[in-house]
């Protein structure tokens, strides 16, 4: 076992038995370990004692933290997209054809 930092020893110092067991990568209620995970991210705990005293690598202890966007959420950002670049390209054309009719209109 690799040895703690000063600040993972700390961390360590300040859970209780209850969290000690939560926090560990082998607890099979991950929503449980996370939700700790974020609330001690959350009081200023950093990524490097947080990893070291849970034994989950510092990537996992990000996407944690940071979860990804569901495919869902990110279906209707696109669909959201897509709607303001038509109306944005509904615009162009609007305001080319208003140009255009100045243009041709001028004395």
């Amino acid at each position: 076992m690799e040895q703690l930092s000063v600040k993972a020893q700390r961390l360590l110092e300040a859970l209780d038995e209850e969290q000690r067991r939560v926090i560990r990568k082998d607890n099979p209620l991950r929503g449980d370990r996370n939700e700790l995970i974020r609330e001690l991210r959350g009081r200023g705990g950093e990524i490097l004692p947080l990893s070291q005293v849970s034994g989950l690598c510092q990537t996992m202890i990000k996407t944690i933290i940071h979860p990804k966007a569901t495919s869902k959420a990110r279906t209707s950002m696109d669909a959201a997209l897509n709607d303001v670049k038509t109306a944005v390209e509904a615009f162009y054309k609007a305001a080319s054809r208003a140009l255009s009719n100045a243009q041709r209109f001028r004395l």
